[in-house]
């Protein structure tokens, strides 16, 4: 009997420890899945036009919310943020924590 009940015990104890909660305080919870953008498509160069009071640059001549700041190029779209070297692509993941603040202030223009 008290070898049954040092189970259970021990096994509560071993169970419980599998909760949602690491010992540090993160979440367990699976990371987002962000979906990639759909691809920029321009006719030739893009054309940058600087928003008034910022060193950020946007591009006016398509629908796609696409920016230039210090050498990068920033995509937003369906409220995530993503970054490459070029206006191409590839596109990476930019988590609005990460995103430069000049580009984290501008008001959205479209």
């Amino acid at each position: 009997m008290v070898k049954r009940r040092c189970v259970i015990v021990l096994a509560g104890f071993i169970l419980g420890g599998c909760g949602g909660v690491p010992r540090d305080g993160t979440s367990l919870a699976p990371p987002e899945v962000v979906p990639p953008p759909p691809p920029v498509v321009l006719q030739g160069s893009p054309i940058l036009v600087q928003i008034p009071g910022t060193e950020v640059y946007y591009v006016p001549q398509i629908e796609a919310k696409l920016y230039f700041f210090q050498g990068r190029w920033y995509y937003h779209h369906n409220g995530f943020w993503y970054s490459s070297q070029d206006y191409i692509g590839p596109w990476a993941h930019l988590p609005k924590a990460k995103l430069p603040p000049p580009l984290a202030e501008i008001p959205m223009l479209r």
